[in-house]
């Protein structure tokens, strides 16, 4: 990884930007995998992630001492796009990420997004992650949101840990990396 200056106590502290993203897309396990294009998705201090599949909720979902994720159907898009009503939907993005056990990540919406009346719910991608990632989009836009099929639709960001942490292992490792999302629901 590359060195970072800075930082408190000798700890670095920062964001890593274009040089360090793209040497760390060369190495044998790239930290972003299935990248469209790479010269148009590389960005200054990140990396714009595309839309492969929308989804509509269909069932409540519950968060407790046990997890039920809502029942879900694919929103069909017509002519390369999703035309979405206003509401919530899960997008499945077309990249998928491994991160290693000193980097972890945070994705933000395009600001294009939010000036079209839509925004983004993310959560932290941790350390040691790895597979495709999903977000929550909400269309607030009273009118909708046509949505390209492919549309570039939020940035990773990544940035570096004070030392190596045991990676993640949680129920979503691996999640739809090398599935047909088809699949999904």
């Amino acid at each position: 990884m590359a060195t970072l200056t800075g930082g408190v106590d000798g700890i670095p502290t920062g964001v890593l930007g274009r040089d360090s993203i793209r040497e760390l897309l060369k190495a044998p396990d790239p930290i972003v995998d299935r990248i469209r294009d790479v010269d148009a998705q590389l960005q200054p201090h990140g990396i714009d992630l595309t839309v492969e599949a929308v989804w509509q909720f269909a069932g409540r979902g519950a968060l407790g001492p046990e997890r039920r994720l809502p029942d879900r159907i694919r929103a069909v898009s017509s002519d390369g796009w999703y035309q979405l009503a206003p509401g919530s939907y899960v997008v499945t993005l077309y990249e998928s990420i491994k991160l290693p056990e000193d980097l972890m990540a945070l994705i933000f919406p395009r600001s294009t997004l939010l000036r079209c009346g839509g925004r983004l719910g993310t959560a932290v991608i941790d350390a040691g992650y790895q597979g495709q990632l999903e977000v929550l989009l909400s269309v607030e836009n009273p009118f909708g949101l046509s949505l390209a099929a492919a549309a570039t639709l939020c940035q990773v960001v990544f940035f570096p840990l004070s030392e190596k942490v045991e990676g993640y292992q949680g129920f979503y490792q691996g999640k739809y990396l090398n599935e047909d999302v088809s699949s999904q629901g």
